[in-house]
């Protein structure tokens, strides 16, 4: 903001703006404060100095002790603006570290480091904030001018009761009054400063690729983000600020656009551009689409750029490594043998569909000659046979679809059909069998260490559990519902599903009570079980939904439940009940949402 077009009246009469900020925000309920700020023409400091006592607290501006237990803060956002807009970095667990004078804030392993440089900040808020997008809390780091430089979202509702009584111990003994700017405009920070923090140099404007001259500006911005997102390939984000920035690696997701605006997002990131903004838009092969602001801040999106990857990135994969099953001479390839298969040709068998979404999700689908049931939801696979059977499925049907490896969980296949395979010159790789999220993470290692793409699955995992953590933090009722799952049609048995099962595990994920726990495995229904546990609600299959009344309800004892009675019976698609996966945080999210009309 140009200092010379600052409101100074209400720069000296903090109820006056305060007053003001209140009607802007009861006339615009979705209006953030940085447009707040700009439309009443002072900085967004002084709209926090306006609330001192009243939503806002002034804490003591030492961003790295303010910051330094933001690990068991659980899901945060960090929120980073240029004169383009906002970037957002997503993740749970951040850990923030040191490098030289910055700070660098990175959830281990994830796809994203967010660094701001700690001298820059003059002013820190702590902001409680209801509006239209609800109750939250917020830190705000400021410049000497007032203008944002960071800010960190607490999402998580355990997060906050952690984080708060830390960050109050920071509270100043500031009075409400007059703001005013700390340092002269001339003495704030660069975006040149923070262009050094990137691995890779930033060409300056005069070495760019030209834009297309038949294109105006506005459109190349639009139609590169729309082909990254069509590519579906991995991208370098890079956003640069004044004393702060972030870059990403990883899927470009989806992306959108508002009138002046263009918007991205996947699972760890978010980015809004005012268009408007851009002062130029280049591109060539090398380093993709820049596009530059008045002030030098930037933003790159590139294709080509590999990750450098961090000793917090590299330290979690020898992690997970150290904790992956010991497979012996069944288990894994060589890095050299491995490179001699993808040399030879690789025909996989992937026999379950947690495994399958993996190999589909890294990129490996090429690989799969031949599938197990339960894989229909996989478009990349549908044109591949389907090997009928369970653990009685014979090495000799396996073998007709001449595998060269096959990803299994031990406890899918009969000891003697695995040793006859491996016999035939098969390389069994024995995944992670554990049901729940560290087998989940293992087994995506384990998979991208196949497929030699570590750093994407090393991304993958962090979205995982990302998503997973959010999740979590959802599923939260006034009264824990209390159900089953009872697998039913379809010819087979009906069963109740115990505590160590995956459906069992869904129930306890969603915050419900299984009622099955005590229970192992899945268990023939008795007509006492149900009439004792009485679930206030049924989740099944696909396949017990068939009929009229559903077939599930035939189930000895389901008719004289209170599930029944209301008619509280739910499905699931298959390949969300068949194991602990990438898509269980989907799963949780479905299941919740089917009760909430009942039990919210």
């Amino acid at each position: 903001m140009n200092p010379f077009s600052m409101d100074e009246s209400l720069l000296q009469n903090p109820d006056a703006l305060a007053e003001q900020w209140r009607t802007l925000r009861a006339a615009h309920h979705h209006l953030h404060s940085p447009d707040a700020a700009r439309r009443l023409r002072v900085p967004e400091a002084a709209l926090m100095a306006s609330h001192q006592g009243q939503g806002a607290w002034s804490l003591r501006p030492d961003l790295s002790a303010l910051l330094n237990s933001m690990e068991q803060w659980g899901r945060v956002i960090l929120v980073a603006r240029n004169g383009l807009g906002v970037g957002m970095v997503l993740g749970s667990g951040v850990c923030v570290s040191s490098r030289k004078d910055w700070l660098v804030m990175q959830e281990p392993a994830g796809p994203s480091e967010l660094f701001v440089q700690p001298s820059a900040v003059h002013e820190v808020w702590l902001l409680e904030d209801h509006d239209a997008h609800g109750h939250t809390f917020s830190v705000n780091a400021f410049d000497g001018q007032g203008h944002a430089i960071l800010r960190v979202f607490l999402m998580s509702k355990q997060g906050r009761e952690i984080a708060l009584p830390h960050l109050q111990r920071f509270e100043t003994d500031r009075v409400r009054g007059a703001w005013a700017p700390a340092v002269p405009a001339a003495t704030l920070a660069d975006p040149a400063q923070t262009a050094a923090c990137f691995s890779n140099a930033v060409p300056e404007h005069d070495h760019c690729g030209p834009t297309d001259a038949s294109r105006d500006p506005h459109e190349t911005v639009i139609r590169y983000f729309e082909q990254s997102a069509e590519r579906a390939g991995p991208v370098t984000l890079r956003f640069c600020g004044a004393a702060v920035g972030f870059q990403y690696h990883g899927p470009f997701g989806k992306t959108s656009t508002t009138p002046g605006a263009v918007h991205a997002h996947d699972t760890g990131f978010k980015l809004h551009l005012r268009l408007d903004a851009a002062r130029n838009v280049t591109v060539d092969s090398v380093h993709g689409l820049i596009v530059r602001e008045e002030a030098g801040g930037w933003v790159q999106v590139a294709p080509t750029i590999a990750p450098k990857p961090t000793q917090t990135t590299r330290r979690a994969l020898l992690q997970a490594l150290v904790g992956l099953p010991a497979l012996g001479a069944v288990g894994w390839l060589a890095p050299h043998r491995r490179a001699e298969a993808q040399a030879r040709g690789t025909r996989w068998l992937s026999l379950q569909s947690f495994v399958s979404e993996i190999v589909v999700a890294l990129g490996g689908a090429d690989r799969i000659v031949a599938i197990g049931g339960g894989q229909d939801h996989l478009g990349e696979l549908l044109d591949r046979p389907r090997i009928p059977g369970f653990r009685q499925t014979s090495a000799e049907m396996l073998l007709a679809f001449e595998p060269t490896d096959l990803l299994v969980t031990q406890e899918h296949l009969m000891p003697q059909t695995l040793q006859q395979l491996q016999a035939a010159g098969v390389r069994v790789h024995l995944l992670d069998p554990r049901s729940d999220a560290q087998g989940v993470v293992a087994r995506i290692t384990q998979v991208g260490l196949l497929l030699q793409k570590e750093q994407d699955g090393q991304s993958l995992s962090a979205r995982f559990q990302r998503d997973l953590a959010h999740q979590h933090s959802q599923a939260v009722w006034a009264t824990p519902p209390r159900g089953v799952f009872i697998l039913a049609g379809g010819g087979r048995p009906t069963v109740v599903a115990g505590g160590d099962t995956h459906p069992g595990a869904l129930l306890r994920m969603a915050g419900t009570v299984n009622l099955g726990d005590a229970l192992t495995g899945f268990k023939s229904l008795s007509q006492e079980f149900l009439a004792s546990a009485q679930p206030e609600f049924i989740l099944t299959n696909p396949d017990g939904l068939e009929g009229t009344p559903p077939v599930v309800l035939a189930a000895p004892g389901a008719r004289l439940t209170a599930a029944a009675r209301q008619g509280r019976v739910i499905a699931l698609p298959g390949y969300l009940l068949q194991g602990m996966g990438i898509h269980t945080p989907r799963a949780i999210a479905q299941l919740r949402e089917a009760l909430k009309p009942w039990f919210a």
